[in-house]
């Protein structure tokens, strides 16, 4: 079955449907793993207890269970890397959260033996770091340089209090990012590289190829372009964020299409009676952080967006 080393290896095996459980079992032990079973009682101590006592954990998941909703928080806090869920084939909203979570590998059934063990293969090479450590002490800039410059292929993980995000590269070229909140590519990357530096956490490195999944096909500048664009970024963002309202935004009623505002009009005209937060307005956009932040100073400055209440330090005045 492709399975290196398969019998020294012990997998937990989680489920909600005993006949899946059963079946996925099987997959497991024909590949020449030790299948360990949960036991009963809080899902969420029993998901960590087998992933401290296994190499990898297996897991059935059914959209709206306790099982699906404790495997989302705990991807959700950065724990999610050595785990792959099974789901079923229409349930495409849970895979989703569950890859923006962070879960190492999601898959639809009905699957064949030969792909549930060619994805859990995958993820165990991925369960011990070539790399780790905290962003206090060397950060995620001087990180991604050191993997630029030694030509490293993998996937690097971060967590941060706020954020966790995943970088694939491969020969030190950029491939691919992903960050919670649903964000992807070069909005995800300058995010987190505002954010860890703003809330230091840590990073850990796994060494290897990346699979066809994480390739996409975006193509990127240079790692040493982008981060010296990305810390450029961050410092024009806080300094417009400093001026900007804290408290909810709304249109006003005369508002006139103004192109470079473009993006802000668009999300505020989608719901004209609804309040956004700066937050909500910078996620509901592909557009990098500074980008919006950019529009929206200028909508407020053509008093083109209100805030209701006035905050203490309105461009607009209104």
């Amino acid at each position: 079955m492709g399975v290196s080393g398969g019998r020294s290896l012990a997998i937990g095996l989680i489920g909600t449907r005993e006949r899946t459980v059963a079946s996925l079992g099987a997959m497991l032990e024909a590949g020449g793993y030790e299948v360990r079973l949960a036991s009963r009682g809080d899902v969420s101590e029993t998901l960590r207890e087998l992933q401290a006592s296994c190499s990898a954990v297996v897991v059935e998941a059914i959209e709206a269970t306790a099982l699906s909703d404790a495997l989302e928080k705990l991807a959700g806090q950065g724990q999610g890397g050595g785990i792959v869920t099974v789901t079923d084939a229409r349930e495409v909203s849970l895979r989703v959260r569950l890859v923006e979570a962070g879960v190492g590998d999601v898959v639809a059934r009905p699957l064949a033996g030969a792909e549930l063990l060619a994805r859990l293969a995958r993820v165990c090479a991925r369960v011990v770091p070539e790399l780790r450590g905290a962003l206090r002490v060397a950060g995620l800039s001087e990180v991604l340089m050191l993997l630029h410059q030694q030509r490293a292929s993998g996937e690097l993980q971060v967590r941060a209090e706020r954020l966790t995000a995943t970088v694939w590269l491969w020969r030190g070229v950029l491939l691919g990012a992903r960050a919670s909140r649903g964000l992807w590519g070069e909005k995800a990357l300058f995010r987190v590289l505002r954010v860890v530096e703003e809330a230091a956490g840590v990073f850990e490195f796994y060494e290897g190829d990346p699979g066809p999944a994480d390739l996409g096909g975006a193509q990127f500048d240079p790692l040493p372009t982008l981060i010296l664009r990305a810390a450029q970024h961050a410092d024009e963002f806080r300094a417009l964020r400093a001026h900007l309202p804290s408290g909810p935004l709304r249109l006003v009623s005369a508002l006139t299409y103004n192109e470079r505002c473009a993006e802000v009009s668009r999300l505020l005209q989608r719901n004209p009676l609804r309040s956004w937060s700066v937050d909500a307005l910078i996620d509901a956009s592909p557009l990098l952080d500074l980008e919006i932040a950019r529009q929206l100073h200028e909508a407020l400055t053509l008093h083109e967006v209100c805030c209701d209440p006035p905050p203490r330090h309105d461009p607009a005045g209104c």
